[in-house]
């Protein structure tokens, strides 16, 4: 039986690379020399689980409203904030972010491109899962991590926002070698989920993208692309009333 490539990548231990170079890292990516904006409290969420998932859909068409702190907040912190997080004091004692993660490791980050945001400048910024702030990271060029996206993606520029994944080798790969490439893959899919769940829960659009062209965006954010790679986005803005068009 033919074994597909995909898996073979990800299964594969890659001895060209040692894995004694990978040791444990920060669970935290912190900016601290820029400006940091502190996000209000997480709104409650008044739906059932039942309602958001029958509402999750993939949307590409997007309002010119903007989206608020408020509405930006919520959606970071209950898709992969930190729950024992200073006086927000949602404690759980089942698990301290609202996804899974092999081995706790916790290897991604999260950048965002704000295009329409309450009194948020555009331009790009850094979810501090830390702090539950946005670290305005004014030295990246705006207009070259725009000028990344392709025409299939275009849409995502009208959106509030697109969040973008990275995956940092550094904190899971000493523990898992190759399979860490796997695990944080699954990883980004939990966080996504929870945006598409968010995203109905706050009428809001939501649509996955694959980020094909990841080198540019790499060097855009300034990332070496070995370390620390982008490899996911979704784009996420407020919808006209009655906006149906999605999957």
């Amino acid at each position: 039986m033919k074994i597909d490539p995909l898996l073979n990548y990800l299964e594969k231990n890659r001895i060209s690379i040692s894995q004694e170079v990978y040791k444990g890292d920060s669970l935290f990516k912190e900016y601290t020399r820029f400006p940091q904006i502190t996000l209000p409290k997480p709104l409650p969420l008044p739906i059932s689980f039942q309602d958001v998932l029958c509402k999750r859909k993939s949307i590409r068409e997007y309002s010119k409203k903007h989206l608020t702190r408020e509405q930006i907040g919520t959606l970071l912190f209950w898709s992969a904030g930190l729950f024992k997080n200073g006086d927000i004091q949602y404690v759980s004692d089942i698990s301290e972010r609202p996804h899974p993660s092999g081995g706790a490791k916790y290897p991604l980050e999260l950048y965002l491109l704000i295009l329409n945001g309450e009194g948020l400048e555009r331009d790009v910024y850094h979810y501090n899962i830390n702090k539950h702030t946005l670290e305005h990271l004014y030295t990246v060029d705006f207009e070259a991590i725009t000028s990344c996206f392709e025409e299939n993606d275009f849409f995502s520029l009208q959106s509030g926002m697109v969040i973008l994944f990275s995956f940092i080798k550094t904190r899971n790969m000493g523990k898992y070698g190759a399979l860490s490439y796997k695990l944080s893959f699954m990883e980004g899919g939990c966080i996504a989920q929870n945006i598409y769940l968010l995203s109905s829960a706050l009428e809001l659009g939501c649509c996955g993208m694959g980020m094909s062209t990841v080198p540019n965006f790499n060097e855009a954010l300034h990332l070496d692309g070995i370390n620390e790679s982008i490899f996911y986005g979704c784009a996420v803005g407020n919808v006209e009333n009655g906006n149906e068009k999605g999957k």
